[in-house]
């Protein structure tokens, strides 16, 4: 077996890993916010909390690494499809950085020793709407890669713009606004 191959599915398993951990999460909160079950979506944030311990953050490492093994023996940097996808990865890294990781883990500290308290859910709730914003932007960077559209593949790309436009309207903008406590 080619060893570039291992590596690729290696890639492969690892993404999946990310973006479907991502996806379940979301969509686990999104059953518990629209049951109105605080039990259930306390008990969703903690897990994010633990996830991106223990699955998020080791994929994303594992998917840098994997990928860029993947770029040093196949690819030109300088490709445009690899530069989106990079541009896709770095946005992803920097929610999680700066919003998602020190928000859950905030949030959990915060359920263990206050319990479900309306402010804690609150943010938790402000937390996940950036959570799910963050898949759109994992899918489309997985389309990137997958697509690898150049230039002039118009479609595609106004394609990945509408989603990611659409996304930051339904979670960020749309999500605040539906939220009286924000």
């Amino acid at each position: 077996m080619d060893w570039v191959l291992f590596v690729k599915f290696l890639h492969v398993v690892v993404v999946i890993l990310w973006l479907g951990g991502g996806f379940c999460i979301a969509l686990i909160a999104s059953f518990a916010e629209r049951a109105n079950d605080d039990v259930q979506l306390a008990t969703a944030l903690r897990n994010n909390a633990l996830l991106g311990k223990f699955l998020f953050f080791p994929a994303l490492l594992a998917t840098l690494v994997t990928g860029g093994i993947l770029w040093w023996a196949s690819w030109s940097l300088v490709e445009f499809w690899l530069l989106l996808g990079m541009g896709g990865f770095a946005a992803s890294i920097l929610i999680g950085m700066l919003i998602l990781g020190p928000g859950s883990d905030r949030i959990a500290v915060a359920l263990e020793t206050e319990g479900p308290i309306p402010d804690i859910l609150n943010e938790g709730r402000r937390l996940m709407r950036f959570g799910r914003f963050e898949v759109v932007i994992l899918f489309s960077t997985a389309a990137v890669m997958i697509l690898r559209p150049q230039p002039n593949d118009i479609g595609i790309l106004a394609a990945l713009v509408v989603a990611i436009a659409a996304g930051a309207v339904a979670f960020l903008l749309r999500g605040r606004r539906a939220s009286p406590s924000m």
